[in-house]
């Protein structure tokens, strides 16, 4: 598959597009709208993950050069998750690299092997290797893209929305040359411009989203109109660790870590841990060192549980992890 190189004027340069091969199947998957919206209050009108993300939204993660927006994407919701928990990662262009080469089949130097990734084949890679920074995920979700309220539970939850689409002609033509842009409904979706691209908050109009450096915004009916399998396209919600810093038990939107993995485990989802490691406690006993026991406790329930049940589980992971007197 060619990649075609389109100048984007605020770089000065031209720019690879056509990473994203369309996507045609899905394989065994959750369904995010399965249960977000029988479980969950209504989300809130907007969401801002974007702040404590910059340093790594603005990279464009080597593509402007290579076909590796499948990647670049995934990097800058691991930016987004990590700078949001406190402590931002950064990824390097050989680490980018090195996935690339793994997912796609890329070799540096030769240009005939730059032909841009599979989404899935992408997730399901991280889901078994994890992330330069250590990390793997729990899982992946589908998100219906023509349902609003599933879109914003799901971009509120995860904090992330992987949207992978063919851009039409007029998205690129003419380019964006600032931050601001906004891409509506613009007619049929070009096959050969197949796109991978970070949502990272929602509003009234659609969508935030950032690519090549630039942060705009996908409207509500542009993203039901191309964001699906009938137009080449496909939206995602990846669940990860990330989220929630070392020894923490609730992400920053106050979602609870551990709820969060019981409800995805009890969706047939992929867990690769129960909980964020407890903190090791020497000498004083901390109020962190508690809710880390008490959270490891209360991994292995589901989110609907007994009082008593979680009570007893709270109370033997306390009693294991409290330190004995020498």
């Amino acid at each position: 598959m060619a990649l075609k190189r389109v100048f984007a004027p605020h770089l000065g340069k031209n720019i690879v597009l056509g990473g994203s091969r369309p996507i045609t199947s899905l394989g065994p998957h959750l369904v995010a709208e399965d249960y977000l919206l029988a479980s969950l209050l209504a989300p809130p009108n907007s969401c801002d993950y974007v702040d404590k993300a910059v340093a790594a939204l603005k990279l464009l993660y080597g593509n402007a050069d290579y076909g590796d927006c499948v990647i670049a994407e995934a990097y800058h919701m691991v930016g987004v998750e990590t700078g949001n928990a406190g402590k931002i990662f950064i990824a390097t262009l050989a680490q980018i690299l090195h996935d690339y080469s793994a997912i796609g089949g890329f070799v540096q130097g030769d240009p005939s092997t730059d032909n841009g990734c599979d989404p899935v084949t992408a997730l399901n890679w991280w889901l078994a290797n994890g992330f330069a920074n250590g990390t793997k995920p729990a899982g992946w979700m589908t998100v219906n893209s023509q349902n609003q309220t599933v879109v914003k539970q799901a971009a509120y939850l995860f904090e992330n929305l992987d949207i992978c689409i063919a851009l039409p002609d007029a998205w690129i033509n003419p380019f964006p040359s600032k931050s601001g842009f906004v891409w509506d409904v613009a007619g049929d979706p070009d096959p050969n411009n197949g796109h991978c691209i970070c949502g990272v908050d929602y509003n009234p109009k659609g969508v935030v989203v950032c690519t090549w450096g630039l942060v705009g915004t996908i409207t509500w009916a542009a993203l039901a109109r191309y964001a699906t399998l009938q137009a080449g396209g496909q939206l995602f919600a990846v669940l990860t660790p990330d989220q929630v810093a070392k020894g923490r038990a609730v992400a920053p939107n106050g979602v609870s870590w551990t709820n969060l993995l019981a409800d995805f485990k009890a969706l047939g989802g992929k867990v690769a841990s129960s909980a964020p490691p407890a903190p090791a406690a020497s000498g004083l006993v901390t109020l962190a060192d508690a809710l880390g026991w008490a959270n490891q406790g209360l991994g292995g329930l589901s989110s609907i549980t007994l009082r008593s049940r979680a009570m007893n589980a709270v109370k033997a992971a306390l009693t294991k992890g409290w330190p004995t007197q020498s």
